[in-house]
């Protein structure tokens, strides 16, 4: 790889990369990378240059090599294109798709966002891990730093540095905490097998902070991580009501009590429509684990049905592995249903209140918290 001038790695930014790619202003930096944007001189076009940074250990490099493979597998409009890679020499790089407008972090910081601008991003990157999901793989990492939004709103997941195929070889150490801390689901926390539903729960956090300014957990990765263990997300009157029973639904503890990607998407689509669907709220913590979970899912899917009673959803086709035809599935406006009748009081039912905190198990606490603080627990680990 030819670097001109000087090297990306440092603080001035290279001319002309490999001969084609004239590096311009830094737009990020994680853990093992460094993006720039930057314009392909050979076919006059403006790209997001994604730099290994030399210091980066084996296993970084690894994963380096694995998201780029495993981007250049997949097509779909809330994913960066892959337009290059070099993964020989002393500096690998990533060549993609140069989305103009920031990051949904960058306009959470600057307040609550708009129920409908939260729910329009929501359900594009909804849609995005549907796509994933039926393709076994789960990214692990969904957080506002990594959703991309162009200029028209559109949302694009970024960072698959993480991302992990169903069923194939663990490029994690023992004891090692992948994702953030703020955004992990719970059982990526007690080590439990990830499965896609994770990334459902760490979207349903996101969306919860683009509502309310604020992340729902904070404090020290270890207090953020272990915060979920002792009590649900506080889902209360702030919330809009049309949300709060999509949103404990995906942040629910137990991972098969939440939907599946795509109705979250179908649900998410129809708050853009029309922003007083209600979805209604089923008492999670009144009926037995099994019971409650065949509920809650047969409100989602009939809230989804009901709601866009007399419409079309528009699925996008995935038996023959084409990309969806659109980001935001389509639907007519839908009418507002009424609460979910308590069956023993005959009363509506409320919103479910947050567990009162409490304390983790002697063996959680023991695994659990000194993985969090950087050192080996008792016993190996399973891998990831």
């Amino acid at each position: 790889m030819e670097l001109r001038n000087s090297s990306p790695a440092t603080s001035g930014p290279v001319t002309l990369l490999d001969g084609r790619y004239r590096i311009g202003e830094v737009l990020g930096r994680g853990g093992v990378a460094t993006v720039y944007s930057a314009v392909d001189v050979l076919l006059g076009r403006d790209v997001a240059v994604k730099v290994f940074r030399r210091e980066g250990s084996r296993l970084s490099l690894y994963r380096f090599a694995a998201e780029a493979r495993l981007l250049a597998g997949l097509s779909h409009p809330g994913l960066v294109t892959v337009h290059d890679v070099c993964l020989d020499g002393d500096q690998p790089y990533l060549v993609m798709q140069l989305v103009d407008g920031g990051t949904l972090r960058g306009q959470m910081d600057r307040g609550p966002l708009d129920p409908v601008v939260a729910a329009r991003v929501g359900t594009r990157i909804a849609d995005v891990l549907a796509y994933i999901h039926t393709r076994d793989i789960v990214h692990r990492d969904v957080k506002p730093s990594n959703v991309l939004v162009d200029e028209g709103g559109e949302g694009f997941l970024a960072d698959f540095g993480i991302a992990r195929a169903m069923g194939a070889a663990h490029l994690t150490l023992t004891g090692e905490l992948i994702g953030t801390a703020a955004y992990l689901a719970p059982e990526q926390v007690t080590d439990v097998d990830v499965t896609p539903r994770a990334d459902i729960y760490a979207l349903g956090l996101v969306l919860l902070e683009c509502l309310t300014g604020r992340p729902e957990y904070t404090g020290t990765t270890v207090e953020a991580a272990v915060a979920r263990l002792s009590r649900q997300p506080r889902i209360g009157d702030e919330i809009p009501a049309p949300w709060r029973g999509l949103l404990t639904a995906m942040t629910s503890r137990e991972p098969v009590e939440r939907p599946d990607a795509a109705t979250c998407a179908g649900l998410l689509g129809a708050l853009v429509r029309d922003p007083t669907t209600i979805i209604p709220v089923l008492p999670l913590r009144r009926e037995p684990r099994l019971a409650r979970a065949g509920l809650l899912m047969a409100s989602l899917a009939g809230a989804l049905a009901i709601g866009v009673a007399g419409s079309t959803i528009v699925a996008p086709e995935r038996g023959d592995g084409s990309t969806p035809a659109r980001s935001t599935p389509t639907v007519s406006t839908p009418a507002p249903l009424a609460p979910v009748a308590n069956s023993t009081a005959g009363e509506p039912e409320p919103a479910v209140e947050p567990s009162p905190a409490t304390p983790l198990p002697a063996d959680t606490q023991a695994r659990v918290v000194p993985s969090l603080s950087g050192q080996p627990g008792p016993g190996p680990w399973p891998g990831r």
